[in-house]
């Protein structure tokens, strides 16, 4: 079996066990899993495929990055939102 089917049987997995936080074409992004000393997920962008390892003292840091971001990218995406409803206003104002 080649790396690329063993990574597509790895998509498939985590698919049928809703383990996916991102499945896209262009990106994939699996749930992760305790690994020995460290916990693991698989991340495929633009297929170009890894396999992202946090060492465990690490993990509450992160986690808490995750979460400390949370609302920055909350209020990020809401801008992105307005500016584009503000750009498509002004696009029908001016015919186009």
């Amino acid at each position: 079996m080649s790396l690329k089917q063993e990574q597509d049987e790895l998509w498939e997995h985590l698919r049928s066990e809703n383990a996916m936080v991102a499945d896209a074409p262009s990106r994939k992004i699996g749930m992760p899993h305790a690994t020995p000393f460290s916990v693991s997920f698989p991340i495929e962008e633009d297929g170009v495929f890894t396999m992202v390892e946090i060492d465990i003292d690490q993990v509450p840091r992160f986690v808490q990055g995750l979460i400390d971001e949370l609302p920055r990218a909350v209020a990020l995406g809401a801008k992105a939102t307005a500016d584009l409803a503000t750009y498509d206003a002004i696009c029908k104002a001016m015919g186009q």
